[in-house]
């Protein structure tokens, strides 16, 4: 936003008093900033937390006191991954400037979450001494597996030297998407036992509505990225108009 501001033409922000939002933003970024963490931080960790009160109804594999610090580890790792997927799909469609180098070096900090989460959940799951209900052969315990295989294979890739290369780093970053969401998905929805007589999936609406707001978000991703600097190299001049 402050960036916005500063390249807004003179005229325009003294029309409507805007250089003083960019004076207060630019006093104020650290708020903001910290609002701008402290807030998903205490949505992914409350995510977990609301599963906690329906008790019997989760599945052992899957209800532990554990949930909220489990699903904000894996949050954060699913940002190094989703930051990794739009930084290789907006090099590959606008041609800019790669960003392996920087993805290779934090990705050690991703690789840790995930084996930090992993770690977590296996050695709660001896705990409970429910690592009998993983290897059962039922949905629920393949679906456990599905999801700790996704959740380790990238640590495979970020601690190798294959994290250098863009194609690897691409793969690893869908692995951590698909599993978090794998993850969230069994959780909320396809392993929860709601009771007798009663069963949920999301009816045609509220899917319509769902994919209608991903898709506004990219539409709106890409109205930004080709009509403001968000890019390096000055995406306005490079990129024109949307088309």
């Amino acid at each position: 936003m402050a960036r916005f501001l500063e390249r807004m033409p003179l005229g325009f922000k003294q029309r409507y008093g805007l250089d003083k939002l960019q004076a207060f933003l630019k006093r104020y970024m650290y708020v903001l900033v910290a609002l701008g963490v402290l807030l998903p931080t205490m949505h992914q960790s409350s995510l977990g937390t609301v599963l906690l009160i329906l008790g019997y109804k989760l599945p052992p594999l899957w209800n532990t006191p554990w949930l909220p610090l489990l699903f904000l580890s894996s949050a954060l790792a699913m940002g190094y991954g989703v930051v990794m997927l739009e930084a290789t799909l907006v090099h590959r469609a606008f041609n800019t400037p790669s960003e392996v180098t920087l993805f290779a070096r934090l990705s050690r900090v991703a690789a840790g979450l995930l084996i930090g989460f992993s770690v977590l959940r296996w050695t709660d799951l001896m705990y409970r001494g429910q690592l009998g209900a993983a290897v059962a052969g039922d949905l629920n315990g393949n679906l456990f597996l599905i999801e700790s295989a996704l959740f380790l294979a990238p640590v495979f890739v970020l601690l190798s030297e294959r994290r250098w290369s863009q194609r690897w780093q691409f793969i690893g970053a869908v692995c951590i998407l698909v599993a978090g969401s794998l993850y969230r998905l069994d959780s909320y929805l396809i392993t929860l036992q709601p009771g007798n007589g009663w069963t949920y999936f999301p009816s045609a609406p509220e899917l319509l509505i769902t994919i209608g707001i991903v898709c506004l978000e990219i539409m709106l991703y890409l109205l930004f990225i080709k009509t403001l600097p968000v890019l390096h190299g000055g995406a306005v001049e490079a990129y024109g108009r949307p088309s």
